[in-house]
């Protein structure tokens, strides 16, 4: 259960942490939660925390910095 929201701005849209699924490494991962991307260990994806996706072509990515203090946003397009 998550006792706060966490929400930040990116390029005029609000997001809400709690809607970005994970990314974890292939190989170690036992996460079985549906909404999980598990990435190959030499995986661009895996400098990253989590994604949404924006588009069939393209997700925002967010990195946390701190316990959840800040996150550094970026964009994947295909």
């Amino acid at each position: 259960m998550q006792d706060e929201a966490g929400f930040f701005r990116f390029q005029e849209t609000t997001y809400d942490l709690g809607e970005f699924c994970r990314i974890t490494r292939r190989s170690a991962s036992t996460d079985t939660h549906p909404c999980t991307l598990k990435v190959d260990d030499d995986g661009p994806l895996l400098q990253w925390n989590g994604y949404l996706s924006d588009s069939y072509h393209s997700m925002v990515l967010v990195r946390y910095v701190g316990f959840l203090e800040a996150v550094i946003v970026g964009i994947a397009a295909s």
